[in-house]
């Protein structure tokens, strides 16, 4: 018993001694990201990545990184004109969860995205120059693979505890003839998945402007025609299967 009670104790202190260390690696590994990635090193690549994937010029002017808690993007602007902007972006998560396979995300927030449409002669401005408008060939239907009904694959549960699209405006031009603007519209969600459960709930608000111009959606065309209402609507969305979805609103 003496010698098996000595095992046991040689057991705790190694393991003790093996988890102090990987902690004072991981410290370490933190404290040295920042020389060895620093921040002015990554945002020339993230943009220049962002761009060729996205075939529009891609321009950061802040960003934070933090790699177990989270990023913070500023002013994102896409597009020359610009196309799309973002007044700031954050995602926030724990990763000391993932042991127990679980992702966990604090929070994801889209501060006053504004995409801006413009065609001219047919053209939109989220396409690349001289590209041609795509035909669409008939393909034939695709075999559906088997799988469990209310099922998604994959490999760990992901808890998303909030999400949030603030102030989203869209502004439409087409050829100087005609333009619309929508302003104010914001999303919410929350919810939690894993590969056979689902809980997801989300509600999308629009209501007038908190100004001398309450007015949220606007049209106006060359001809004169100009309509201006202030409009206001509340859509929820809940999910408990991914084969039903209850929408409501009002």
């Amino acid at each position: 018993k003496t010698e098996s009670a000595s095992w046991v104790k040689r057991l705790f202190k190694w393991g003790a001694w093996f988890v102090a260390g990987i902690a004072i690696l991981l410290l370490c590994a933190v404290l040295a990201l920042p020389y060895l990635f620093p921040v002015k090193t990554l945002q020339p690549v993230i943009e220049k990545e962002l761009s060729r994937a996205l075939k529009q010029p891609v321009t950061v002017a802040g960003l934070d990184i933090g790699i177990f808690h989270g990023i913070e993007i500023r002013d994102v602007r896409v597009g020359v004109a610009p196309l799309l902007q973002v007044h700031s972006l954050i995602l926030d998560y724990d990763l000391t969860h993932l042991l127990g396979g679980e992702l966990v995300i604090n929070r994801i927030i889209v501060d006053k995205p504004e995409l801006n449409l413009v065609s001219t002669q047919g053209v939109w401005n989220f396409q690349s120059p001289g590209e041609p408008a795509k035909k669409t060939q008939p393909t034939a239907p695709a075999k559906k693979a088997k799988s469990s009904e209310g099922r998604l694959p994959l490999p760990l549960e992901v808890v998303l505890k909030y999400f949030s699209i603030n102030n989203i405006i869209l502004n439409v031009a087409i050829d100087d003839q005609v333009s619309a603007r929508l302003e104010g519209l914001d999303i919410q969600a929350q919810g939690k998945v894993s590969s056979d459960a689902l809980d997801f709930s989300a509600a999308m608000t629009l209501t007038p402007l908190k100004s001398a111009d309450p007015f949220n959606l606007s049209f106006s065309s060359r001809n004169g025609l100009e309509v201006k209402t202030a409009l206001s609507t509340e859509l929820k969305v809940l999910a408990k299967d991914i084969n039903h979805i209850n929408l409501t609103g009002k």
